[in-house]
């Protein structure tokens, strides 16, 4: 016996019971706790599972000593399937000639144990926060959280061989109604050392001629802190308050949107902003067209933009199929410094003035 294995695998039990807290910064430190100490010791799922195998004996009651009767093995199979064991007889030996009565065994993982087999699976309902502004679309994004369970547990089970029962339903998510831009993010999501966070979404654009009062309303409160906002794209409100959040944390952030953020004016007056929170594009990707199923869909161009702390190594721009590693990514997605072409209001040539661009 390794006592010294015995040892760590303990302690990894232990960790893997804390991961089901109820607080998820706390589940979230012992579940990373317990795969770091798999992967130095080099410990699987099946190392973990094979220290909990044990045997329970139930003893035969039949005048059969020999052989059980078809209706108890029957009914050993039965018990086995429910509690996830193996049954089999085990006739008792000799003793002056006679044999006694003989016992079922079990052998199988406690129910207890094989439930926390499933921490193994790093995602939980729990962890996954989200603001819908409108009621409806709310109570859908709680729905499709509950058949994204079910799809991945069907797949896990396909890798694993079991997954733990959808129902009754659980709580799905931290899917939370209100508006986005007038939200504090931490409230939603608390940050804490240790956490990693992933912020992503398709954010609502509305350019600054076709936004409503509540819509400007949102921009001037987001941008406070500047006086050059209001030509801004309202989709910009979600990259500032994404920036404000990632800030000095382990997070990172995507959205889609269109490609006016990364053009003309806009450079200008949004991203500035998001560099002096000490954030970075960490990854983009090149134009596109947009496309779904709809009827008379708009013809818009889009963009991927990753943001991440302006320490971070790994930078990439994608275009189509192919990908590039970069040093650093500008505002206009290109493989260069942080040079941005500020608006004009007088003409450096002789040529006449351009009151307003293309639309």
């Amino acid at each position: 016996m390794n006592v010294e294995l015995d040892r760590i695998i303990d302690k990894v039990k232990k960790c893997i019971a804390l991961s089901k807290s109820d607080n998820p910064h706390e589940a979230a430190a012992a579940l990373r706790q317990a795969q770091a100490l798999m992967r130095k010791h080099g410990i699987d799922e099946a190392g973990i599972v094979a220290s909990e195998v044990s045997a329970a004996d139930v003893e035969h009651k039949s005048g059969n000593t020999a052989r059980p009767p078809a209706w108890e093995t029957m009914l050993m199979m039965l018990v086995g399937t429910a509690f996830g064991c193996k049954g089999m007889f085990v006739p008792a030996p000799k003793v002056n000639g006679r044999r006694g009565a003989g016992s079922y065994r079990y052998v199988g993982v406690s129910a207890l144990n094989k439930q926390d087999s499933f921490a193994m699976s790093d995602l939980r309902l729990g962890q996954f926060y989200g603001i819908e502004l409108d009621d409806f679309a709310h109570e859908v994004a709680i729905l499709a959280l509950w058949l994204a369970e079910h799809q991945m547990n069907i797949a896990f089970h396909a890798r694993f061989g079991k997954f733990p029962p959808t129902l009754p339903l659980k709580p799905s998510g931290n899917i939370h109604a209100g508006n986005a831009t007038a939200m504090d993010w931490n409230d939603i999501c608390s940050k804490s050392p240790g956490d990693e966070i992933y912020l992503l979404g398709n954010p609502p654009y509305f350019g600054s001629k076709k936004q409503n009062k509540d819509q400007k309303a949102d921009i001037a409160s987001v941008f406070k802190h500047t006086r050059t906002y209001k030509n801004l794209d309202y989709i910009a409100c979600w990259f500032m308050k994404a920036a404000r959040y990632i800030r000095g944390h382990n997070v990172r952030a995507g959205f889609v949107t269109t490609n006016s953020l990364v053009q003309g004016d806009q450079v200008g007056l949004l991203w500035p902003s998001i560099f002096d929170q000490k954030v970075a594009i960490n990854y983009a990707y090149k134009p596109f067209k947009w496309g779904n199923n709809a009827k008379n869909k708009a013809g818009v161009t889009c963009v991927i933009i990753g943001l991440a702390n302006e320490d971070v190594k790994d930078r990439w721009i994608y275009h189509d199929t192919a990908r590039e590693q970069v040093k650093n990514i500008s505002p206009y997605l290109t493989n260069t410094g942080n040079v941005i072409v500020f608006k004009r209001n007088q003409v450096l040539s002789g040529l006449p003035e351009m009151l307003v661009g293309s639309r």
